[in-house]
């Protein structure tokens, strides 16, 4: 538990305090909102394509090692991200910083899910969504107190000595094997990063004066996913097995992951801008504004967790999605004069309602596999909730963009509130779309009673 803990610690505080960081970042780069988009998106995408191939690797090569040379990819990409000179560097260093974070991401909720007996298991899956909350929270305030008295470089290079010391837990703690029988599904691998690649360059092609360039990248990445799941029915030990893509409860739940991740992004993405540009915040104090969400989630996620183990996860996740899709629209009726503390107090019902949601749909996605396949599944569900987040990105700069004046980040705080609007909207509308393919799950959800600890 202490070192999924750390994993998940660690890949989030470095997200979070680069999201605060962000504004100084590219103010120094000459980046502009674009490529602060950039920063953000790209290292979460590198992330989203690797997670199912990384989830599947691991289940066959062993948990041990995977997960022990994910931190020290990490740490190597923190280090050289401390030193870039330019928005593309940058980005390309956050890249390679990705490949360490999707190996330690896709093994974390799987080396739980085989530990824990099925009794347990939604608790613990709990405290692991408390350890993003913790990692969330030192973030934000780090990483407003590290830009202001350090630079935005030692966002970057206080993350080695943490993935140093998961490098080091993970040779200790981690039983040898925690590995399954089988091969590698290549062309199936293959195919997914390419659909999933074109989603992403589909979004992020898009721009305010002409949106519809999103169109040719979604119809290659539809027609990719229509040739995937066609190789998937004829491989014989195919990526995605046929009682993961079969499932009901499985396939709503990591679709309800993308959409409801996608709506919460939204919000967080634009509220470091907001508390700059709209309140002119100093980075140290946005971190303490922010400080309520991850808090807010910390402590709704291991009860929700509990809740879960008990009732299913379809009561309890739906009603926080519900949760996400109101404190969405109370966030968009802020403006220019809204109190700092009015704000922090919106951002922490956001994080109510994700931590209430992220627990119990979890837990029932990973009672509906079996425990060969807990690498795969951790890894799907943790791409359609990166997935969520890039998207959530691309779609609140792109949105925002469209309703600001000159397409550019307005000076006046009205006009950035009104351009904040409409992305906060859509996210709303995601939140509800969310809750209703969350609701639609089977009332009787599988307990994996059957499930054993896989150690070969």
């Amino acid at each position: 538990m202490g070192l999924v803990f750390t994993g998940s610690f660690l890949t989030t505080l470095n997200i979070q305090s680069v999201n605060v960081a962000l504004p100084t970042i590219v103010t120094e780069l000459h980046g502009g909102l674009d490529g602060g988009k950039l920063v953000v998106v790209m290292y979460i995408a590198t992330v989203t394509v690797l997670l199912i191939p990384f989830g599947r690797l691991g289940d066959l090569l062993g948990r041990r090692r995977f997960y022990a040379t994910g931190f020290a990819l990490f740490a190597l990409g923190a280090t050289l991200c401390s030193i870039a000179a330019s928005i593309p560097q940058l980005v390309g260093f956050r890249m390679l910083q990705a490949v360490g974070a999707a190996m330690v991401i896709a093994q974390g909720s799987a080396i739980l899910a085989t530990v824990f007996p099925p009794g347990e298991r939604g608790q613990a899956l709990g405290w692991q969504v408390v350890a993003v909350a913790i990692g969330s929270t030192s973030g934000m305030v780090l990483g407003g107190f590290l830009t202001d008295l350090l630079g935005w470089r030692s966002v970057f290079w206080t993350s080695a000595p943490v993935a140093a010391l998961g490098f080091v837990l993970a040779f200790i703690v981690l039983p040898r094997g925690m590995r399954a029988e089988g091969r590698f599904d290549k062309r199936g691998a293959a195919l997914l990063i390419l659909a999933i690649a074109a989603v992403l360059a589909g979004a992020n092609l898009a721009t305010p004066e002409a949106p519809w360039r999103a169109l040719p990248g979604l119809a290659v990445a539809l027609v990719i996913a229509v040739v995937f799941l066609a190789q998937q029915r004829r491989d014989p030990a195919p990526l995605l097995a046929p009682r993961v893509r079969g499932s009901r409860t499985f396939v709503l739940g990591v679709f309800a992951a993308l959409f409801g991740f996608t709506a919460v992004v939204a919000a967080t993405f634009l509220m470091p801008f907001y508390l700059q540009h709209a309140l002119g915040l100093a980075p140290r104090v946005m971190g303490v504004v922010m400080l309520a969400y991850p808090l807010a989630v910390s402590v709704a996620s291991p009860l929700s967790g509990r809740l879960s183990d008990r009732v299913g996860g379809r009561v309890p996740a739906t009603a926080g999605l519900v949760g996400i899709a109101l404190a969405l629209l109370a966030l968009s009726t802020l403006s220019g004069a809204t109190p700092a503390w009015h704000v922090s107090l919106l951002v922490g019902a956001l994080g109510l309602g994700l931590g209430t949601f992220a627990s119990p749909n979890n837990n029932a996605v990973f009672a509906a596999v079996s425990a060969e396949h807990l690498g795969v599944a951790n890894g799907i569900l943790g791409t359609m909730r990166n997935l969520g987040v890039a998207l959530g990105a691309s779609l609140a700069s792109l949105v925002f963009l469209m309703a600001a004046p000159g397409h550019a980040l307005p000076d006046d705080a009205a006009v950035f509130t009104a351009a904040m609007r409409p992305a906060l909207w859509l996210g709303a509308g995601l939140a509800l779309l969310a809750a209703v393919l969350s609701a639609g799950r089977a009332r009787a959800e599988p307990t994996q009673d059957a499930v054993e600890p896989a150690v070969a």
